[in-house]
């Protein structure tokens, strides 16, 4: 399989308006906040300065501090988009950490507000809380039992049993299709429909992907996720992060504890959250997962496990491919670990023999 690696023919933005000043003979530059974002602290917040903190490829990011009413020093981070699309995406996250942090407080930084820049009604904003971190990978124990403790968590708290979210939320700038569905084949294959969709107008067709696109959508969904679902076997929804990469996650430094961030929640399969501690050799890795799984054991038919985290793993692979199209390696993984799944599941679903 050929390493591919993330394009990086990104436009520079320019969405936070700088102020310079001198700081005990030090030239500064102060981030200006904006009076909507104010408008969100508690009334009689004070002393509010603003600096640049971090890097995202559509957005620009700032460590606001205060100090609230009572003299206690308040850290907040601030996130801005720009756009009808920034709109969504900084709607869609805060949602998403609002439904994290009901389910598991202190799992990702607590939500603030969202909204729109009074000075710039094109800029966008989402507002948490600061939390000191330490980028460093999270330690396997504590970060796979929070994981799944998480999960198990949420099953008792879906809103309708079913399978989406209830607005759109994004992978980098590509909206998800979180249209709820009875069940997460349905769900799932929905998904696929709309990063192919998306790919194509990224790159262009591809008669080779459209084909293997359609075995992939007739045969291998239904036969690996409509067992999850089928007789006695019931799967039940669990809030998922969405994009739990390794660099979506960190150590706070004050704990010691996991957090997550740059969530795209969803209800849904909780084994598509662990796709990413597939693969040998990556930061995540089979010793995350197979911690993991002893929290929370795999669904059953357990012998799809493998490939089902195959297919999961696809959607990534997808999504990648439209998301940094200057990049040809991301079409050629697609199509080759589509191929395999194709390959090994030709004759699709087929209904279990009930006869005794």
């Amino acid at each position: 399989m050929a390493d591919v690696e993330f394009g990086t023919e990104f436009p520079e933005l320019n969405l936070l308006t700088l102020e310079e000043a001198t700081i005990d003979g030090e030239a500064v530059e102060w981030v200006v906040v904006d009076e909507n974002v104010i408008a969100k602290f508690p009334q009689g917040t004070h002393s509010i300065t603003a600096t640049s903190h971090g890097s995202s490829m559509w957005t620009q990011t700032a460590r606001i501090s205060t100090t609230l009413p009572d003299g206690t020093p308040k850290s907040y981070f601030l996130k801005v988009a720009a756009g009808a699309l920034g709109l969504g995406m900084v709607e869609g996250e805060y949602e998403s950490i609002a439904a994290i942090h009901a389910v598991k407080p202190g799992f990702c930084p607590k939500p603030q507000a969202w909204g729109t820049f009074k000075s710039n009604p094109d800029l966008h904003f989402l507002l948490t809380d600061f939390v000191e971190m330490e980028q460093e990978i999270p330690e396997k124990d504590a970060f796979t039992t929070m994981l799944a403790d998480f999960h198990l968590s949420s099953i008792a708290m879906s809103p309708n049993g079913k399978f989406g979210f209830h607005c759109t939320t994004y992978n980098g700038n590509l909206a998800q299709d979180n249209t709820w569905t009875d069940t997460w084949e349905e769900y799932y294959k929905n998904n696929i429909v709309r990063m192919l969709r998306l790919e194509e107008e990224a790159r262009g067709p591809s008669e080779e992907l459209k084909e293997l696109s359609e075995q992939l959508l007739e045969k291998v969904i239904p036969r690996l996720l409509r067992p999850l679902e089928t007789g006695p076997i019931t799967l039940k929804p669990c809030l998922i992060h969405g994009d739990l990469w390794y660099g979506n996650t960190a150590t706070k430094l004050d704990t010691g504890e996991p957090i997550t961030f740059d969530s795209s929640a969803f209800w849904g399969h909780n084994e598509y959250e662990v796709r990413t501690m597939r693969p040998a050799g990556v930061q995540f890795g089979r010793k995350y997962l197979n911690a993991y799984h002893d929290k929370f054991r795999q669904s059953e038919p357990t012998e799809d496990a493998e490939d089902r985290l195959a297919l999961y793993a696809l959607r990534s692979r997808i999504h990648d491919s439209a998301l940094y199209p200057m990049n040809a390696g991301f079409r050629n993984l697609v199509i080759e670990q589509m191929r395999l799944l194709v390959e090994k599941y030709p004759n699709g679903y087929e209904e279990p023999n009930t006869k005794t």
